[in-house]
């Protein structure tokens, strides 16, 4: 859900420090005395072999989600399985190191040093950036133009296990690409709140929206300041958020919602 933003774009933090992590190895594989030959290539197609099987294994035990083919390879929810991305990505590094021994000196060294750089980039991020730990009380304003708030019911947070809130725009592509998902889950997960936070639009343009796309949500909320961004620390659209009842903030995601990458989120966060 952490993501860095440069002239107006943002990048999720996570890939973003890979990537630079690889960038950092072929730095020093170049500039250090003993260079090793093929080195950044062979990072970067142990990376992305890893990366297309934490797919496969996401895409099949999420295969109910998915109702096209398509969808498997539409890798903008980013949905993997970070364990076996791991897994498979070591065991290629080591694979590596036995079929050229010349390079097991440098990645004995190297891989820790990458591995630093993530951990600490992601421990400074958190440092400048700490997450919000419970909801804001800020009130919204609903389509019918009243004062509503995520713990204004009390009677709500009894019913619900979880409040699914997604910060989203009109204008926003990804934002409209994810639309059918959240209605859909609506009837999926019916011990779910799920609350649709429009970001600084008028109840008009949205009602537009709603109206035009045929969508029905039983929660559609207007923060014309943009509080909600304000309060997590970010602006990027869309962001996904996962609260339990006494509104503690467990879950997140960033960028596009698949039905398979909700399906995770609800499931790992409501136990």
């Amino acid at each position: 859900m952490a993501s860095l933003s440069f002239a107006g774009i943002s990048f999720p933090l996570i890939p973003f420090l890979l990537l630079s992590a690889v960038a950092l190895i072929a730095v020093l594989n170049r500039t250090l005395p003993g260079q090793i030959a093929g080195l950044t290539d062979t990072l970067i197609n142990r990376l992305l072999i890893a990366l297309i099987i934490a797919r496969i294994v996401f895409v099949v035990s999420h295969l109910s989600d998915f109702s096209n083919v398509w969808q498997w390879f539409d890798i903008r929810d980013r949905g993997v399985d970070a364990p076996v991305f791991i897994a498979v990505f070591f065991i290629g590094l080591v694979q590596f190191a036995f079929k050229k021994p010349a390079a097991r000196k440098r990645l004995v060294w190297i891989v820790p040093v990458a591995m630093v750089w993530i951990g600490g980039g992601y421990a400074l991020y958190q440092v400048l950036n700490p997450p919000p730990e419970r909801w804001p009380e800020d009130p919204f304003v609903s389509l019918d133009g009243e004062s509503v708030g995520f713990s204004a019911k009390k009677e709500h947070l009894r019913e619900h296990r979880l409040t699914v809130v997604n910060l989203w725009a009109s204008w926003c592509p990804s934002c409209r690409t994810e639309m059918p998902t959240l209605e859909q889950a609506q009837g999926l997960y019916p011990d779910v709140r799920f609350i649709l936070l429009n970001q600084g639009e008028s109840a008009t343009v949205v009602n537009r929206y709603l109206t035009q796309g045929k969508y029905r949500f039983d929660n559609v909320w207007l923060d014309r300041q943009g509080a909600m961004g304000n309060w997590l620390g970010q602006t990027a659209l869309p962001v996904t958020l996962v609260f339990n009842p006494e509104g503690e903030l467990i879950n997140g995601h960033m960028g596009v919602l698949s039905k398979a990458v909700l399906a995770e989120l609800i499931q790992k966060t409501g136990q």
